[in-house]
């Protein structure tokens, strides 16, 4: 084992202080300079400004025009999902399927937090032959 200056040592006892030193530098608490307290204030500062930012924002909502949007590129004679819903429901559900649609998004938004329901969704993949295999 070598120690600071190079030296190597074979002696049990010599070894442990070389490990004790190693270690001691280590976990030494570094001595502040005056450059070093100057970033640290900065990074609180900056810290401080993003929690500020964060405080103050909106809280993330999904509109009914964004719903509408979605539901009307839905493509119609698709398999249906493992409760049974296919698209034509949902495009044939009309206002009161955005209403509803608009509150279960914005209950997911607000409580992060999935039904369950959505957690035992199987997508498979099904090869066409219409495009190379990825």
């Amino acid at each position: 084992m070598k120690n600071n200056q190079g030296e190597v040592n074979t002696e049990p006892e010599e070894i442990k202080k070389v490990y004790k030193d190693f270690y001691k530098a280590l976990f030494k608490k570094p001595e502040r300079q005056g450059g070093q307290k100057e970033i640290a204030k900065k990074v609180d500062r900056q810290i401080e400004e993003i929690v500020n930012k964060g405080r103050s924002q909106e809280e993330l909502k999904v509109t009914e025009e964004t719903i509408k949007k979605v539901v009307n590129k839905l493509k119609r004679k698709k398999a249906g999902d493992s409760e049974g819903w296919t698209n034509e429901m949902i495009i044939e559900g009309g206002e009161w399927m955005t209403k509803a649609l608009y509150w279960i998004f914005n209950k997911i938004l607000k409580d992060l937090e999935i039904p369950k329901q959505w957690e035992k969704m199987k997508i498979k993949s099904i090869y066409k032959n219409k495009r190379e295999k990825t």
